[in-house]
Formats: structure tokens, C-alpha cells, sequence
């Protein structure tokens, strides 16, 4: 039976083995662990298109129950027009982070249209929460959210800064600083970088200067961005530069470092994601074709091969790579994705412990553009252009 509020567009009855999973997990960081570095390519597994129901657990919002078999794509009715973003075929570059205090995925930035909206289609300020225990999407701040606000962010890096409850954005790109302003009358744009308060649901003008030469903007900067809570910073993998750049949020302040091979690779679109047990930060070198691995505390960087499955994206210069970290199995999770149509051809699964490597087939009609896991549900929630109007989750593990 499905939970009163949840749209699910399309449901299968799970067989009786299927176990009905009532998790609740806190995102916390643990000891230090590192080794030498191998890699395995595995046969490929076959993954399902099946069905589930979300419901809550009573805890107040600590906790998600989530009827999802392992290894399965469930769909998801996009929420009607006005209600959330993404309600129609089209939307790419938005950016989700997670809020370990409330658990829950937030999204902000890139292109979708909104009733609300001034200018239709590119760039957007708003902030939405999305909570998987109900399926709901809340604005948590809408079009003209004043008095200062980021002027129609596209591609930007988006983290979560657990220790001050806020979200940090960087640019990436402003459609500010090329088609104009939202129309907000009383409201002051910018095109620099800035933090959004959950507490009060506010933007506020960002406290550190630009890295050496500048954000970059949108052809040659960074639009993705991860924040490690044991290092108190934000990263961020400078394209075609060999630079990983790195924000200290306690001193306000950039400092970066090269590593020999990383100039050889492209990361302007590349989505990066941290193992804050394991201590270390990962993005995918589509190029390369090899997985970047950095140490957050003994600073360093090994490559690993991906699968030779794996095809990546058609375009490096217009396409993202994405990838997120499932901390409840320990493993990465890397849709790959051709396009902005979205269309997931595989799923590389990279377990960060063993260090080994699946590619699995994925069943037809799982896509998406935006892709992040939510820890307190145990799945990954893809969203974007789809012409069905459905959302995906995924669930790799119990």
C-alpha cells in the first residue's frame, strides 16, 4: 500500500522475499582508513524496475522508511506545476546537496520553469527541500527572496556546511553576469558567491574573497563543489588546471594544490563527492577514464581505472559526469549518463573499502541530470528532463 501523499508513477507488487526495511541512519564521520589502491572490474549485474511506497516513521523527521528492494529503479510522479521544481520534460544543471541536520535533499541553481518566475528557463535562486518520508517538495526560497540574493544561478557548486546549518554556493555560472537581472524590484543581485541560512531561509553575501583567478565562470571554472566537515572546508576541482582548490570556512580563506596528471583531465562538470569516514574525495576523470581519489588528510591523489563499460558523457564541454556516495553500503554510485536527456545506460558502483568495481545494467526508463543520495532514506534521488515527468530513486543496498 502506498503512503497517502506519495505519487508513484508506476508500481509493481515485490515479491515476498523482498524484506520491508524501516531505517534510520545519521550521516557521521568516523576513523581514518586508507590502503594501496586496487581495482577490479566486475561482471555485470542485472538490475529491476520495480515498485515501493515511502512513508514516514513517526520520529518527528529523523527517520525514513523506505519499501525499496536492493538493486531496484522505482519511479516517482514529478510534483505538478508551482508544487516543486522540474514539472515539466525539460530542466538540466541544478545542483542537490544533503542536510544531515534535517535530513533531507536540498536543490537549488540551474534551468526549470516556475509560475513565479520572471524570467523563464535559465538560472534559478530558488531553494527547494524535498522530503522522501512524504514525497513533498518545499520552497524553502522562492524567486525574489531579498534582500540579497545570487542573480539566476545555472552550474555552481552547492554544499551543505554542517557546522554553521547553511548551504554554501559558488560560482560556476551566473546568468546574472549575461542575460540580466530576476526583476526583483527592491532586491540586490549578485554574481559572487554566497551562503543560504537554513534557519532563517535568507541568502547572505559571502565572507572570503574569490580563489586566484576568480570562480571561473562557465566554460573554465568549477560546477560542482563538496564540503568535508573533519577539514572544515569546501573543494573544488579546477578544470584543465591540475588544481584542486580548497576554502577553509573557519579562515575564509583559498589555498590549492597541483598533482601530477590531474591537468590531464577535465572536471568543469564533473560532480565530485566526499567519503567523510574514509577521508577521502573523489571525482570521475571522464577523459581519463579513471576514477580521482584524494586524501583529505594525507593530501595526495590516486587514479584508479574505471569499468570499460562505462561510456560517459558525448560532450565533455557541455555534458556532466555525475557521481555521489552512498554512505550506508560505502560505495560510489556513478550513473552513466550521454546527455541532459539523462538516460542512464549503466551504473558504475565503486566500494570504497574493497576497492573494487561493478558496472550493472539498468533497465529502460531510469534518467536524470541532478543526482544525490539522501542517507536517511538509504536511496539516491535522480531528477531532470524527463519526458514522462517522473523522478527515479535507487536503492544499491539494505
Amino acid at each position: 500500500m502506498l503512503a497517502k501523499g506519495i505519487k508513484v508513477a508506476s508500481a509493481v507488487r515485490l515479491p515476498r522475499s523482498v524484506m520491508f526495511l524501516s531505517l534510520a541512519f545519521l550521516f557521521i564521520g568516523g576513523v581514518w582508513g586508507c590502503g594501496q589502491n586496487t581495482a577490479e572490474s566486475g561482471a555485470a549485474d542485472s538490475e529491476t524496475r520495480g515498485g515501493g511506497s515511502l512513508v514516514g516513521d513517526g520520529s518527528g523527521g529523523g527517520g525514513v522508511s523506505v519499501t525499496l528492494a536492493a538493486k531496484t529503479w522505482v519511479p516517482l510522479a514529478a510534483p505538478p506545476m508551482g508544487a516543486g521544481p522540474y514539472q515539466t520534460a525539460s530542466g538540466k544543471h541544478s545542483r542537490m546537496t544533503y542536510d544531515s541536520n534535517r535530513h533531507r535533499l536540498v536543490l537549488s541553481g540551474g534551468d526549470y520553469q516556475h509560475p513565479s518566475m520572471n524570467v523563464v528557463g535559465n538560472g534559478s535562486q530558488m531553494v527547494w527541500s524535498v522530503d522522501l518520508a512524504t514525497g513533498k517538495w518545499t520552497m524553502l526560497g522562492g524567486w525574489c527572496n531579498g534582500p540579497l540574493m545570487p542573480g539566476r544561478p545555472d552550474t555552481v557548486g552547492w554544499a551543505y556546511d554542517s557546522k554553521r546549518d547553511r548551504a554554501v554556493m559558488l560560482p560556476g555560472f551566473y546568468f546574472f553576469n549575461q542575460e540580466g537581472s530576476s526583476s526583483c524590484n527592491g532586491v540586490q543581485e549578485t554574481g559572487d558567491a554566497v551562503t543560504f541560512d537554513f534557519t532563517t531561509n535568507k541568502w547572505s553575501a559571502a565572507t572570503w574573497p574569490p580563489p586566484s583567478g576568480g570562480y571561473g565562470g562557465d566554460c573554465c571554472g568549477v560546477s560542482y563543489a563538496s564540503y568535508d566537515p573533519g577539514t572544515d572546508a569546501v573543494y573544488r576541482f579546477r578544470s584543465n588546471s591540475g588544481k584542486l582548490e580548497k576554502l577553509s570556512m573557519a579562515k575564509n580563506t583559498w589555498t590549492s594544490a597541483s598533482f601530477s596528471g590531474l591537468d590531464e583531465g577535465d572536471f568543469n562538470r564533473a560532480q565530485s563527492a566526499v567519503d567523510v569516514q574514509g577521508r577521502f574525495l573523489y571525482v570521475i576523470d571522464a577523459k581519463g577514464k579513471r576514477l580521482v581519489k584524494y586524501s583529505l588528510d594525507r593530501p595526495g591523489v590516486t587514479y584508479v581505472p574505471i569499468p570499460r563499460q562505462y561510456k560517459g558523457p558525448s560532450d565533455r564541454a557541455t555534458f556532466e559526469t555525475y557521481l555521489v556516495f552512498d554512505s550506508v553500503n560505502r560505495v560510489l554510485l556513478m550513473p552513466d549518463v550521454a546527455d541532459f536527456d539523462g538516460i542512464v545506460v549503466g551504473l558504475g558502483v565503486y566500494h570504497v573499502d574493497s576497492r573494487k568495481w561493478e558496472y550493472n545494467a539498468v533497465p529502460r526508463g531510469p534518467s536524470g541530470n541532478v543526482w544525490q543520495f539522501d542517507p536517511s532514506a538509504n536511496a539516491m534521488l535522480g531528477v531532470g528532463r524527463n519526458s514522462e515527468h517522473k523522478f527515479w530513486l535507487y536503492r544499491y543496498g539494505p
